[in-house]
């Protein structure tokens, strides 16, 4: 399962990173907003967005706002967004929408 994260700290970026790739989640990270437009237009296929809210360029709600008018042309393989960590986070996923 590939979990997008956005997150413009370079310290939680890798927090977050490591956190996930030891839960046994591939990760493909994003400094901001556009990269993560940028990784969602790509061929890897993705699962979960996990996108920090106070963000500079584009903070994460309006990130959100602007994922939901690009998630119907991603068609059956659209990510499930998510705000946070926390225990079954897998399971939530799964429970949302996204296949493993």
């Amino acid at each position: 399962m590939t979990v997008l994260v956005v997150e413009d700290n370079p310290a939680v970026l890798r927090s977050n990173t490591k956190l996930l790739e030891q839960g046994g989640f591939d990760v493909l990270p994003a400094v901001n907003s556009m990269e993560a437009f940028d990784r969602l237009r790509g061929s890897v296929l993705i699962h979960a967005i996990l996108c920090d809210v106070d963000m500079l360029t584009l903070n994460g709600t309006g990130f959100l706002e602007q994922l939901e008018e690009i998630l119907p042309g991603l068609g059956p393989t659209r990510p499930v967004p998510c705000r946070r960590v926390n225990y079954g986070f897998r399971e939530s996923l799964i429970s949302n929408g996204a296949h493993s």
